[in-house]
């Protein structure tokens, strides 16, 4: 049997040879081996059954009906995708830094920034969460109670559980 977010083959003794799901029947004190080799953009995680685990071929002799999983996960190589909007408070208020961000994984962390030119005045890092398309994701900043009314740049960079990591998107963010 396959599990998993990913795909392979799975094959071995006997012409086991798997589609989705597959079955043999074998004759009590049969050694069986089998093997199992991910599909690109795919791992192999590992048996579950038959008294194997990890990742190396499972071999083990029939005593009983047996069953056995391999598990795939899929690969997450495309980066998230970010856009930030434009935003604007006063000083002493809590701003609301509104952005989209989607990942093909569904999962994903913000870094977002204010920038003054190129200087960094203010960073707020979002935690590791889902994400889902379409949606509009606030952040809340504490605008400095001193800060000079005037233009700034609020950007972000969504990176995902596997490391891949955005472009910078950036808007524009108004102190009033």
């Amino acid at each position: 049997m396959k599990a998993g977010s990913g795909s392979g083959y799975v094959g071995g003794a006997g012409g086991i040879d798997c589609g989705p799901t597959c079955s043999d029947a074998f004759f009590p004190s049969s050694p069986v081996k089998l093997v199992a080799v991910a599909d690109d953009g795919s791992t192999f995680a590992g048996w579950n059954g038959g008294g194997c685990s990890g990742t190396d071929q499972c071999a083990f002799t029939i005593t009983a009906d047996t069953r056995v999983t391999a598990t795939f996960a899929r690969v997450d190589r495309a980066p998230p995708l970010i856009r930030t909007l434009r935003g604007s408070a006063r000083p002493g208020s809590t701003a609301d830094l509104r952005y989209r961000v989607w990942d093909d994984s569904g999962r994903s962390r913000e870094v977002l920034t204010i920038l003054q030119g190129k200087a960094q005045i203010s960073r707020v890092v979002v935690p590791l969460g889902p994400v889902h398309y379409r949606q509009v994701y606030t952040a809340h900043w504490h605008v400095p109670s001193g800060l000079k009314p005037g233009g700034r740049l609020f950007c972000a960079v969504a990176t995902d559980a596997a490391g891949n990591a955005s472009k910078r998107s950036c808007s524009a963010f108004t102190v009033t």
